[in-house]
Parts: structure tokens; sequence; C-alpha cells
């Protein structure tokens, strides 16, 4: 398999200073392939459905400079897949599957699971050719990273294996906000090569967003990060309007985080983070209007720095 020696210099200096984006040449789109996949400049001809990849082969190159790998297609008739294979080590592979007409795919670099990057590459649900106009990795500050952020609400309906998050919600969110959903895999035989969950358009149940993959060695736990921005494109299936659900039970627009019942769970609600000062200051007043407080086995609620009794007085 040919080496990427020109991802050297700027992963010598990742530790030093922070990568910016580092374009995919072309030139070595095609250096993996199988299924009889073949390439011709910026085109890439699938000759079956799924059984069929081409992308680069990385050499176990580590990507813990980039966050995720974005690529730019013109729009095709099937849904495409774009893959991040790790080593066996790490869990295999992670997939983003983007809609029919869209014409960008992006898929997260997993940064606990980014020291051996062995490919990255496409798949298509129908045979075909696939124009690329271009694919990089992102680099800059992890948008992913909720260390410095503060936890805000996120409105959110639990249903059967599944929580559902409607436009309304999504857009009242700052793009920028992360979004966190915890999966437990319940069956170790669907472990590999198989998503455990999945994010899906507004009961567009067929059609997978987003294919999450257990990434532990073993029965667990597995956390997935998404920016807001992101989950209104899989909202809108990476297409300019929103998908519109016509299911009596469940109508209108937004995603649904669904899990496979019996293979896996979604563990507890989805968690929301954020910097935007303002989201974090309407939480921070709503905090302190309604805060419990004991002193000496009394309770009071403390409501903007003045302490209330049970009887809703002013407490001296």
């Amino acid at each position: 398999m040919k080496k990427f020696f020109f991802f050297a210099t700027a992963l010598m200096m990742s530790g030093m200073l922070m990568a910016q984006n580092m374009e995919l040449s072309m030139a070595d789109f095609g250096s993996m392939s199988w299924g009889g996949a073949t390439v011709n400049g910026n085109v890439a001809t699938l000759p079956a459905a799924w059984d069929a990849g081409i992308g680069w082969d990385m050499g176990g190159q580590p990507l813990i400079a980039y966050h995720r790998v974005v690529m730019n297609i013109e729009p095709f008739e099937g849904q495409i897949g774009l893959s991040i294979k790790y080593s066996e080590a790490d869990g295999d592979y992670v997939q983003s599957i983007a809609a029919p007409g869209s014409t960008q795919v992006t898929v997260a670099i997993d940064p606990a699971k980014a020291t051996a990057v062995i490919a990255i590459y496409i798949q298509a649900s129908k045979m075909g050719q696939i124009t690329i106009n271009s694919c990089y990795l992102e680099g800059g500050a992890d948008p992913y990273d909720i260390s410095s952020k503060f936890e805000i609400p996120l409105v959110q309906e639990a249903g059967e294996n599944c929580i559902f998050v409607m436009r309304d919600e999504l857009e009242a969110h700052d793009p920028a906000d992360v979004v966190v959903c915890k999966i437990n895999c319940l069956s170790a035989e669907k472990l590999i090569n198989y998503g455990i969950a999945k994010v899906v358009a507004m009961s567009d149940w067929e059609n997978a967003q987003y294919e999450m993959m257990n990434q532990v060695d073993g029965i667990g736990q597995s956390e997935y990060k998404f920016l807001i921005s992101e989950l209104i494109d899989f909202g809108k299936r990476h297409t300019s309007e929103w998908y519109v659900s016509t299911d009596p039970d469940h109508p209108g627009s937004g995603v649904i985080f669904n899990a496979y019942q019996g293979e896996s769970e979604i563990v507890g609600e989805l968690k929301c983070y954020s910097n935007n000062s303002t989201a974090v200051e309407k939480v921070a007043v709503k905090e302190a209007k309604a805060q419990k407080v004991v002193e000496n086995g009394v309770l009071y609620i403390l409501k903007n720095g003045v302490k209330y009794n049970a009887l809703g007085a002013a407490a001296r």
C-alpha cells in the first residue's frame, strides 16, 4: 500500500501548532479500491451497490490534528457513504451516509482512535459514477471539544428506543453547540462492520443520515458528538430544505436518534453544550431563580440572591 508521506510535515508540527485544513490529493484517489471500482481524474466509477469502494490508502497515518473529513460532490441519485477505517485495535471503521442529491458528505474523526487511520473511502447505494470536487481533513480548533463549554437544556422527546429533536429546537440553538449521545451496545455479535444505532431525518427511517458504530472492544458504551449544524444538515438530508415527515404520529421536521432494539440502547438523555454567552446566561439566570438551599435543617428557595421560606415570604 502506498504511504502518504505528504502528511509527515504537518503531523510533526501538530504538537506545536494547530493544523489547518489538509487537502486529500485527487492524484492519490484510488490508491485503495475493491469490487472493481475505478477512478478517472476526479470521477469514481462504482460497479456495485455497497460492495465496491474507492478512496485513499492512509497507510496507518495518525490524524490527531484533524477533526473530520469533508467531501464535496456533484449530486448523485443514490446514497453515498464516506468512511474512515481505523486499525482493528481502534475499532475498525465509522461511516457517515449522505442522502441522494447531496453536495457534501462529512464524517467525524474520533480523536481517541485517530492514531492509526488505514483508509478514507466512499461507497454508494447504487452503481454509477460519482464526481468529487474536493476532499479535505478539517483542522483548526476542535469544534467537538466540550471541556470549556457549559451544559444547556435541549428539548427532546423520548420514543421507543429513540429520541426526537424537532426543527424549532435545533434552529433555536447556536450552530456550534455540541450534542452528545451515549450508545450502549448489547450484542457482542454485532460489534464489527455493523451500525448499532443511527441518526435519521424525522421519520425517514429507511435513510440513515449517520450510522453510529460501536467503537469499543466488547459490549459497552460509546459516546458520539454532533454539532447542531450537523444535525440540521441531517434533518435536511444534506439538501437546502428540511425533510418534512408525513407520519401522523410524528409529523414535521427534525432528527431522530434511534437505537436498534435488542442490539443497542440510548443511555439517558441527549446532552447539549454551548459557549454561546447568551444561552449560558439564560441557564444561569433560570437556575438562580429557583435554587434550593438548606440551612440548619430548614429548606429555603434562593431567587436572585434572596432567600424565601416555604410560604413564599422573604427570610430574615
